[in-house]
């Protein structure tokens, strides 16, 4: 965890319309090497007499976007009784941001556990003889070699530009409450790094959705041009 404090402008931070690489400053990167990689990262920034906020970056091979958000609510939630109900020792998590680790629930109606178990030596030797003749294959060409007729996202059409949606609106990341109410702004930083628009549910608890989206200054010039004139009322006349 990395504690930080700035004298940038708070309340632009939390406008809904900012260029993205402000909000670089306030989340760290995950540490990763050879031997071991961090699964989190965290950074609190603190804006003296106007707020603070947290960042943070996951290991997405270990955690993902709904782990996070039962993380901060649960965090938030422990803050929350210690802070406002004055409690020395938090209360127990409520069921639905309690960690469920039984795996028995999972059904396994072909008995492929138990076959994995009373065959693990044979597994395990099978498994070290096909890894030792995959780095053979290696020794006289490329890692990269092939790569890319292998990946699973190249079958698009030329030309036609990729956009994902990170997120959802089921995550309740504004449900993050650690005693001075809501958050007044969740965003995701990498949107302008990895050609992406967020998904995540109304701070105002419309019931509605919250899109974040970061395009080059032309193209959200064009974007926010299209998007007036789709609130435009229209008219039809039969005749």
């Amino acid at each position: 965890m990395k504690v930080a404090e700035s004298s940038a402008d708070f309340d632009h931070l939390c406008s809904e319309v900012h260029d993205a690489i402000e909000s670089h400053p306030y989340v760290s990167n995950v540490s990763i090497s050879d031997t071991i990689a961090s699964t989190l990262a965290i950074q609190i920034t603190l804006f003296p007499n106007k707020g603070f906020c947290i960042g943070h970056t996951i290991n997405h091979a270990v955690l993902d976007g709904l782990s996070l958000s039962f993380f901060m609510n649960a965090w938030a939630r422990i803050c929350r009784q210690l802070v406002d109900e004055k409690m020395e020792i938090p209360g127990l998590l409520p069921e639905e941001l309690t960690p469920f680790f039984n795996r028995t629930v999972v059904q396994d109606p072909e008995g492929l556990d138990m076959w994995r178990r009373s065959n693990e030596r044979e597994w395990v030797a099978y498994v070290a003889k096909r890894l030792a003749e995959m780095i053979k294959g290696l020794e006289n060409r490329s890692i990269f070699e092939g790569a890319k007729e292998r990946l699973p996202y190249n079958d698009w059409e030329p030309d036609i530009r990729q956009v994902r949606a990170s997120g959802t609106n089921r995550f309740g990341m504004y449900g993050a409450d650690f005693g001075w109410g809501k958050p007044s702004n969740v965003e995701v930083t990498t949107l302008d790094r990895v050609d992406a628009f967020s998904i995540m549910e109304s701070k105002d608890e419309s019931g509605g959705v919250e899109a974040g989206l970061v395009l080059k200054e032309h193209e959200m010039k064009l974007f926010d041009y299209i998007l007036d004139e789709l609130k435009r009322p229209f008219y039809v006349w039969h005749i």
